[in-house]
């Protein structure tokens, strides 16, 4: 039994490892998987996202009330599960971190609306 429980303790800790992804928010704030995050340490940014899949809303309007409001788009992001950061870029697109200025499969953010929690009253208010 100490075989199994081992095994399943190294099974535990890959699969835990190198699966997430942090997303980081360049400019202004954004809501990533239902996750306020805004750019600057301390305000959310990065969010660790596992998978390589999840909901975007941005582009909103920057005013720390109300506490919900439309999103200016809607981006059903996606990237190789392996990446281990990607950017939300000043221009509502994905960037991957390896190299500069490469977007992440024409990814951005351009359309769409939903009501939702305001990052910027999650974090300015």
């Amino acid at each position: 039994m100490l075989f199994n429980t081992a095994l399943v303790t190294i099974l535990i800790i890959l699969t835990g490892s190198g699966v997430a992804t942090n997303v980081h928010v360049n400019q202004g704030c954004i809501l990533i998987g239902g996750q306020p995050a805004c750019a600057g340490n301390g305000k959310g940014s990065p969010v660790q996202i596992n998978g390589g899949s999840t909901k975007v809303h941005a582009r909103f309007s920057g005013n720390n009330d109300p506490f919900e409001e439309n999103s200016g788009c809607i981006l059903n992001a996606e990237w190789p599960q392996h990446y281990g950061d990607i950017y939300f870029g000043a221009d509502n697109c994905l960037y991957e971190s390896q190299v500069t200025g490469q977007n992440i499969n024409g990814q951005c953010c351009t359309s769409g609306q939903e009501f939702v929690r305001n990052p910027y009253n999650y974090w300015y208010s």
